[in-house]
């Protein structure tokens, strides 16, 4: 993906806005496919993340997540994950992802 960037800032130059972050989204799609999660669904300042039933994360990690940041994540049902939690601009939800799925896909390796 970094190179078919690469290629059209040469030929067109610089990306607009909308097409960087088509970009970060269509990144954040790929790292949750890999981990098993169906939807990542983040506004402002709540969202929620679906799991598969075939997920990568262990379930052992997603609880000692919620337990220990228990003001920012709760679980509903089996395969939802609540966030609560203040992201007001388009980068900081990226952010925010990137470091819950580095996270996840940490704890899911070491187990």
């Amino acid at each position: 993906l970094d190179d078919l960037r690469a290629e059209i800032i040469d030929r067109f130059g610089l990306l607009p806005d909308s097409v960087k972050n088509l970009f970060e989204i269509t990144l954040l799609k790929l790292a949750a496919q890999g981990l098993g999660i169906l939807k990542i669904d983040l506004a402002e300042t709540k969202g929620k993340i679906e799991f598969s039933k075939t997920t990568r994360v262990e379930p052992m990690a997603v609880v000692q997540l919620v337990q220990q940041h228990s003001s920012t994540y709760r679980l509903d049902g089996a395969s939802t994950l609540r966030i609560e939690e203040s992201l007001p601009t388009f980068e900081d939800r990226v952010i925010f992802v990137k470091t819950l799925f580095r996270l996840l896909s940490a704890d899911s390796k070491a187990a």
